[in-house]
């Protein structure tokens, strides 16, 4: 039901990542899909993940996980938008890994 003004849509870009090895120095992100994904990991490798993310995240960004995920459970780094299941940004007060 969203639409993309096409000024916008020219500045998307939709890069594949290897969450575990290419995730370092591919941001600013202002957007990351990671649905259904997190939660295939062991923890100590999901909280790295997430981690990485919250480094290359634009301040304002906001991290999609599935609905069922919690990036909270994984990583104090994020913290979950209240009322919108799946929708994260990063938590200010934590210092993520750069």
């Amino acid at each position: 039901h969203w639409v993309l003004s096409p000024r916008i849509r020219q500045q998307v870009r939709l890069p594949r990542q290897n969450l575990i090895t290419e995730v370092r120095g591919a941001g600013p992100f202002d957007l990351v899909l990671c649905r259904n994904v997190v939660s295939a990991f062991d923890p100590s490798t999901a909280r790295a993940v997430l981690e990485q993310v919250a480094g290359e995240l634009a301040p304002d960004g906001y991290l999609v996980m599935g609905a069922y995920e919690t990036a909270a459970h994984h990583s104090p780094c994020f913290r979950a938008v209240p009322g919108l299941r799946g929708l994260y940004v990063r938590d200010p007060s934590h210092r993520a890994v750069a």
